[in-house]
Order: C-alpha cells, then sequence, then structure tokens
C-alpha cells in the first residue's frame, strides 16, 4: 500500500508541477515594439496683411527675478497689450532695481511703453506684390 501512496503522490506532483509550468508560460507576456515614421509634410504658404498702428501709447510692467528678464519682458508686453492687439511697435523698455545690492538681485520690475497694432487683410500675394519680397528686379 505505501508504494500505492508513493506512486500517487509522485503523480500529484507531477501534475501539480505540470499546471504550474503551463500556467506559467500562458500568463507570460512578451513587449514588441514597433515604431510609425514620423514624417510631417507641411506646405506654407506667404500670406500679406496691413498693419495698422494706433497713435494711441499704451504701458505695460511686470517685476521678478532679474535673471528671468526676457520673460519679464514678454509678460510686460503682453501686459501692454491686454490681448486687444497683436503686437507692440516702438516699444521702449524700462529697468528699475531698487534697494541694497542683494535686494537688487531679488527684483526688478521692467515698464514697456509702445503702440498697439492689430493685423488686418490678410491675402496671398499678387504678382505686384513680389517687390515686398526683396526680388525688385524679377518683378521688372
Amino acid at each position: 500500500m505505501s508504494k500505492l501512496l508513493n506512486a500517487i503522490g509522485g503523480f500529484t506532483l507531477l501534475a501539480t508541477m505540470c499546471f504550474v509550468f503551463v500556467g506559467c508560460t500562458s500568463a507570460a507576456r512578451t513587449n514588441t515594439l514597433s515604431a510609425l515614421e514620423f514624417a510631417p509634410s507641411a506646405h506654407t504658404t506667404a500670406t500679406l496683411a496691413d498693419l495698422v498702428v494706433s497713435d494711441r501709447k499704451v504701458m505695460g510692467q511686470a517685476s521678478g527675478l532679474p535673471s528671468l528678464r526676457r520673460a519679464l519682458e514678454q509678460e510686460a508686453i503682453a501686459n501692454a497689450l491686454q490681448g486687444n492687439a497683436d503686437a507692440l511697435v516702438g516699444a521702449n523698455f524700462f529697468y528699475e532695481t531698487k534697494g541694497t545690492r542683494a535686494e537688487r538681485n531679488q527684483n526688478m520690475t521692467i515698464v514697456v511703453i509702445g503702440y498697439p497694432a492689430v493685423f488686418k487683410n490678410f491675402r496671398t500675394p499678387k504678382s505686384e506684390d513680389i517687390w515686398l519680397f526683396g526680388k525688385q528686379e524679377a518683378a521688372r
């Protein structure tokens, strides 16, 4: 009878091992990476527009760290335009720092003054507009 128990135990162990291995292989995952070629195509077209400049000056300012000077200039321009214009023409920048040397490294105020301008009358160029692109000889 002990031979029979040993045979049943061996068979059970063998069956369990088979199920474990079969279960592991079915649970195994493979990762495959495929890449698509990304080659965007762009077609550009020249566009002309009229720039209408206001005769009234506007002012904007921004404050922050002197190391962020370029970003502060852009913020001051955005504050001057307040979403009502596309560009600032004839911009003059004024830079102000106050306090001790250590305080000046912590804060800078930039003020910009200029004329707001709006782009209007967008159009594709015609043959008579070619001089705008610097090809005066080709137009003749």
